[in-house]
Formats: structure tokens, C-alpha cells, sequence
């Protein structure tokens, strides 16, 4: 049964990041910006692995990509994430992971557009305090 991604289950929450960097927005910057470039990435890798039958590297991928989503505080995704690699080491429930995928997917392609905008808040902060 597929479980439906709302719009609070595509949050960021920046709390972790904040607490590791010491609130230090540069640093912050920088891994927002990797974890938008490595999204489409990693979903690519995915969809690729999932339809080739490459579960070692589709799980591979997951547990990279369920870092990330720690990171920035996507909980649904995070969750979702752990699930694939669970999933692969045990069942193997091919349905099961396609939906697993899609939830990453929709819950990420939301969660970027507040990646964006936070690492743009940030980079006016930052700007106004070093003028």
C-alpha cells in the first residue's frame, strides 16, 4: 500500500547541521549545496540500479543518500532510505522498494525547493554581515 508524502513530511530541519557546524552558515552553505546537487544525482543512480536489478548498488546509494537526508533534517526520505536498505538485506520485496523509491523521490523533489531556500536566506545573511 502506498503511503502518501505530505507537504510536513517534505520539512528540512536544519537543527543537526546546525548543532555539528556550530551554526556556522558558510559551512552550512556549502553542504546544502551538496546535498542539492547530489539529489538528482542519486535518484538517477536509483531508478538506474533498481531497473537494472543491481541491489547491492541500489543500497549502496540509499545509505549514502539516507546520510544526506539526516543531514538536512528530511525525515520521511531518511526513513524511507533506511527502509531500501533493510529491505534489500532482507526481503527483497521488489514492489515494496519501487514504492519505497517513489516516496524518496516525491519527498525530496519537495524538501528542494526549501534547500534553495534556505541556502539563499543564508547567503543574504551572510552577505549583510560581511558588508
Amino acid at each position: 500500500m502506498k503511503e502518501s508524502v505530505t507537504t510536513a513530511d517534505c520539512q528540512i530541519d536544519l537543527r543537526y547541521l546546525r548543532s555539528v557546524t556550530e551554526n556556522d552558515e558558510i559551512f552550512i552553505i556549502k553542504i546544502i549545496e551538496k546535498v542539492i546537487q547530489q539529489i538528482p544525482e542519486c535518484m538517477l543512480q536509483m531508478d538506474e540500479h533498481f531497473e537494472n536489478n543491481n541491489l547491492d548498488r541500489l543500497k549502496a546509494v540509499a545509505h549514502k543518500m539516507a546520510n544526506s537526508m539526516m543531514t538536512v533534517g528530511i525525515k520521511k526520505a531518511e526513513k524511507a532510505l533506511h527502509e531500501i536498505e533493510d529491505n534489500i538485506a532482507h526481503e527483497q520485496d521488489l514492489e515494496l522498494l519501487k514504492e519505497l523509491i517513489s516516496t524518496v523521490k516525491t519527498t525530496c523533489e519537495l524538501a528542494m525547493a526549501d534547500l534553495m531556500t534556505e541556502k539563499q536566506n543564508l547567503e543574504k545573511a551572510n552577505e549583510q554581515t560581511t558588508n
